[in-house]
Parts: structure tokens; sequence; C-alpha cells
């Protein structure tokens, strides 16, 4: 099925946050296939980073810059995620 109640959070590694999503399940609470894309988007300054990654063991992970005052989303098909409001 496809991903319900989306959920990200981010941890500050240097220059890097690193971004990992819960365990991602569809609305009947059964795993979603490893390989489904998984969308972060990191909006800063009038700019936009969206990098796309496939789960694999039914999570999501990626590193991006910790860019001052950015606010970072995560989604999946047309199923949005939580925002992080990053300020460093």
């Amino acid at each position: 099925g496809d991903p319900c109640g989306l959920q990200m959070t981010a941890q500050q590694a240097g220059e890097q946050l690193q971004l990992q999503t819960a365990p991602v399940r569809d609305c009947s609470g059964n795993a979603v296939p490893d390989g489904t894309i998984v969308t972060f988007t990191e909006t800063y300054d009038n700019s936009q980073s969206t990098v796309d990654v496939p789960l694999k063991r039914g999570i999501a992970r990626v590193d991006m810059p910790a860019r001052q005052d950015s606010t970072i989303s995560v989604a999946s098909g047309v199923v949005l995620g939580n925002q992080i409001r990053w300020k460093r």
C-alpha cells in the first residue's frame, strides 16, 4: 500500500544533517515495500534542494547540508510527512 503518517528526524553531524524516516507503513500498518521512493526537500534563502531516496529495510536515509534557517520536508507520492525547521 501507499505510505501513511510519514515521519522523519534530523540530527546534525558537522556541516551535514542526517535525515531519517521512521519505519514507513501504509494506513493498515503494513510495511511499505523497499524501493519505494521518499523525497526529502530542503528550502533555504529562496532556493530548494531535493533528494529522492529509495526505502531500504523500510527506512529512508540521506545526508544534506545543514543550512541556516532552512525548512526540511519529507514526502512519498502524494503523502506529505512532517516538516523540520533548522536553525544553526
